[in-house]
Formats: C-alpha cells, structure tokens, sequence
C-alpha cells in the first residue's frame, strides 16, 4: 500500500469512533495491546484498525525499515549532514565493546573515589554537593534520570544548571558550601556559551571563598575538547571523553551520566543501561506488530499526517517521571523538527508535533479541559506505574483510577442527552437543563495510549527512554530526514553570537540586522549605560 492508500483509510476511519471499534470487538483491548520486558502498551484507545497496521507494515517494508534500523546498530554515518554515525546504543551494549567499557570503568572509578572521599575538595573535605553545568542533552537527560532514582543512602545531592539567566546559578549556589561542591562541565565542544558562563561563574564563586586556588580541584570536564577543558583549569585526571557518533540529546548513556551516578549509586546506573540494551534488542527483533517503538511511530504519524493532530501530551502518572516531557521536547522537537529530506528537497507532509505535559492529576485541573472540550485533537501518552512502591497504596490507587479515568473520558465523551440525563439526577430544573446542558457536552472520541510498568526503577526507566529514542528514529525513516543534525538551534547561536558583538558596539555586527532588533538593542544600552 502507499500514502494514499493510509489516506483512504483515514478517510473511512473517521466515520466511526474509538467506542464503535470497542461495540464490534470484545477483544480489542487484548489485539491492540503490545509488551517488552517491563512495558506495557495498550493503544486500542486509538482510531486505527488492522488496515491501517497492514498498510503501514508495507510503507515500511517499501522504505526498508529493518535496513535503516541495521544501519543505525551497525554505526553507519547515517547522520548524512555531518557525515557522523549515531551509534549511542553502542554506549548501552558495555561487554560488547571495549572502548566503552573501558571509559565507563574510569567514570566508574572516579564516581567511587568521590563517593569514598579518595577524591576531596581543596579543603580535605568530603564532597556533599554536586552541581552539574550543561544545557540540552547534557542537562535534560541526566536531570531526569538524577531525579528519578536519586538515592541519599547511596550517593550526595546533585543539582543541574542549565539556564544563562544567573538567578538559577545564583539560586542554587546560596544553598551550597564551596569546600563540599563538586562542578561538573558537560559540553561536548567546550564552547556551549551558557555553559561555559556558568562555569566561569563557579570558578569565580569557588575563587572567592576559602577554596580560592584550589578551585580546580572542584570541577570534572566531560567533553570531546581535551585541550580547552585544561586551558579552563581542570585537571587532566578529571576530563571524561565524548565522542561524535554521540549526539547531545543521546549522551545521557555516556559520561554524561555521572552526576546520575553520583546521586543514584552506579549499579542504578547500570542497570538504567541494562534496560535501554533490552529495548534496543526488542527494537532490533521483535515483530512489526509487537514492536513498542514502531507502534507508537505509527500512531504519531497516522494521526499527524492523516488524522489532523498536531500536538502530542506526554502525561505520567507518576510523579518522579514529572520532568519527561521536557526531556521528550528535546529529543522528540530537536530530532523531527525538520523541513527538508535528507537530499535537501523538502519534505511533502507535517513532521513532528508539539510535544508537551505534565504529571498526573495537576494536568487535570489545568489543560484537560482543552482535551476534553476543546476543538482541536490532541494525542496523549499516559504512564502509569501498576505498584504503589514506598508510595502510600490509597493514595496510588486514587492516581491510577484517575488516569484510567481520564484515558476512558477521552474516548467516550459524554452526549448532551447523557449530561440531560445526569443533571436531572441531581436535581436541577428544565430550564436550567436546558440552558447548561450543551455545556457539558464532550464529543470524545480523542485517542490515548497508556503505557503501563509494575514499577519505576532505573532498568524501566532505561526502557522508557530508549523506546522513545527508537519511536523517534521510525519516524524520521517514514518522513526520510535526518533526525541527528539540529542546524536550527545552531543558527540560533550564530546570530546571538553576532547580536551580543552588536550590544557590545561593533560595527561590523549591525550591518544586516533588522530594524526592530536594531531598536531593542540602543533601548537596552540606553538603559544600561555606565554611570
């Protein structure tokens, strides 16, 4: 079958609804369901038939998808723009590779002498504290992955960095001591420009305490740039390496992961590792229509290039999962945002959506109702974790009914003569049942899909986070672009390289820039001109 073919489907599919499919089969739930070793994935609750599954199983035979997959394990340079392999699940395959397990033994060590105080600060003093400059990939995913499975028995507190505005540093250094916080620079070029701000602001804030010259014993490097990591200050010991087949938003599995391992414990972090490769290798054999990461791809294509979605809510019930959203952004928006096909002609369909959420119940009392009752569709991920854990069983059992509730609400609505029904019942008169009736009416018929886990431990989370990765690569095979290059954000830099050079008052940095911006920046030195 070809796009047409899946337009045509479409086309007959919105003709009936999600409660419909359910009305002709008793056993969807169980058809449309698909696990790897710890997930879960129900998406009956999906507008999508065994058609649609037939005719996508042949676009991606057409397009060859098992090659493409091949391709990426094999560490083929299938990131084209930059000539470079993207080979981070090599970073997840540790025996398999003696590189990897070699780098990772050093991180390992130098995580058991911090942990042990063998590695101190200039002070002699045990590290309690590490504070972990990045932005992007190195600040997203450790961030998550750090506050997920954190553990105070096992390692110190670990705090993240990112933004160029100093009210974060600022905010985050006031709580700390200097003699007991370790820094850790995370920027594969040691260029980043919020980075390396921030970091020059730890040295400056270490230097004027009682640490003072020996500030350097307070920073790690992690970068693919040895020489300006040495030139900043850092000690040659203490520069972990990155390489180029490992793109930013993919670094989590590599150096990148210390202040997880710090905070975490390195067996959690292993065992993080053990369930991405579990999820690679589910990725790599598992067929068309039991492969978690290929389904979710279909379902975020089929409804973003046949069903008019356009937006995609990640909401886990679950609070330690709160900062997944903002991870996806990155990896999701950051890999698929593009325009153009990897020969440079442009792309003929809508590729990725917005991706956005929050946590659980909050949501519901915020944007739900735009889910709800709100005209455009919007596809949801829910996660949901099955245990309560060291969490208080009442209260989980309340979060899982409610996010099951949610989920059936979407795709049942409820009709204006059920909510007539429903206001007589509770007392009100004709009048006012005619008059607020139409206001509780919701269509329904809005897709969801709940991803479900006993529990969240580091080995699932591991899963979670390399079926999105892998999700997001069939994607990019479907719309045939390059889901490894990021030129947008790249460009971003370069022009805010030349504005500052501007606000600084060099000539040759205003010569093409617009009036507008030309406007804002005399309104900034005219505010900010020295007395």
């Amino acid at each position: 079958m070809k796009p047409t073919d899946l337009s045509r489907l479409s086309d007959e599919l919105k003709q009936q609804t999600i409660s419909e499919l359910f009305d002709k089969d008793s056993m969807r739930a169980e058809a449309f369901s698909a696990r790897s070793q710890s997930l879960s994935i129900d998406y009956s609750k999906n507008l999508i038939s065994n058609n649609v599954l037939s005719a996508f199983q042949q676009q991606f035979d057409t397009l060859d998808l098992h090659s493409w997959i091949q391709r990426l394990f094999s560490g083929e340079l299938i990131n084209n723009t930059e000539q470079r392999a993207a080979h981070h699940t090599r970073l997840r395959d540790v025996p398999a590779d003696p590189l990897i397990e070699q780098t990772l033994a050093s991180c390992y060590q130098l995580c058991d002498d911090i942990l042990s105080a063998n590695k101190t600060g200039a002070s002699g003093q045990r590290f309690t504290d590490v504070v972990n400059i990045g932005i992007g990939g190195s600040d997203l995913g450790p961030r998550l992955a750090a506050d997920v499975l954190k553990n105070k028995q096992a390692g110190i507190n670990a705090y993240f960095i990112s933004n160029l505005d100093s009210a974060e540093i600022n905010k985050t250094l006031a709580k700390l001591s200097p003699e007991t916080t370790l820094f850790i620079v995370a920027s594969k070029s040691f260029a980043t420009e919020e980075t390396l701000t921030n970091a020059r602001h730890a040295q400056r804030w270490l230097a004027s305490s009682s640490v003072g010259t020996g500030s350097d014993q307070h920073f790690i490097a992690i970068t693919s740039n040895h020489n300006k990591a040495v030139d900043f200050g850092v000690a040659t010991d203490c520069i972990l390496p990155m390489w180029d087949w490992v793109g930013g938003r993919y670094s989590l599995w590599s150096c990148i992961g210390l202040s997880t391992m710090l905070c975490a414990g390195k067996q959690a972090f292993q065992q993080l590792l053990a369930g991405a490769h579990v999820m690679d290798q589910h990725f790599q054999q598992a067929p068309f229509t039991e492969n978690l990461p290929t389904i979710l791809a279909v379902l975020e294509i089929w409804y973003g290039n046949f069903m008019g979605a356009r937006s995609h809510a990640v909401i886990p019930y679950c609070y330690a999962l709160r900062k997944l959203p903002s991870y996806l952004q990155q990896l999701c928006m950051e890999s698929n945002g593009k325009s153009v096909r990897r020969d440079g002609s442009p792309v003929l369909s809508d590729t990725n959506p917005i991706v956005w959420g929050t946590a659980g119940t909050d949501g519901q009392h915020s944007y739900h109702q735009l889910l709800h009752q709100g005209t455009q569709t919007v596809t949801v991920d829910f996660l949901l974790p099955l245990s309560a854990g060291d969490n208080c069983p009442i209260a989980h059992q309340k979060l899982v009914a409610n996010c099951l509730a949610q989920s059936r609400v979407l795709m049942t609505g409820q009709s204006l003569a059920d909510a007539e029904y429903r206001m007589r019942l509770d007392g009100y008169n004709e009048k006012d049942i005619s008059t607020l009736a139409p206001h509780k009416v919701m269509h329904g018929n809005m897709p969801s899909t709940i991803i479900s886990f006993d529990q969240l431990d580091a080995f699932t989370l591991g899963e979670i986070l390399a079926l999105y990765e892998h999700k997001t690569f069939v994607c990019s095979v479907f719309w045939d672009i390059n889901p490894f290059d990021q030129w947008g954000v790249e460009l971003g830099k370069r022009i805010g390289q030349q504005v500052d050079e501007a606000i600084q008052g060099k000539p040759e940095a205003l010569a093409d820039l617009d009036g507008s911006t030309l406007a804002m920046i005399k309104r900034y030195q005219q505010k900010n001109q020295r007395r």
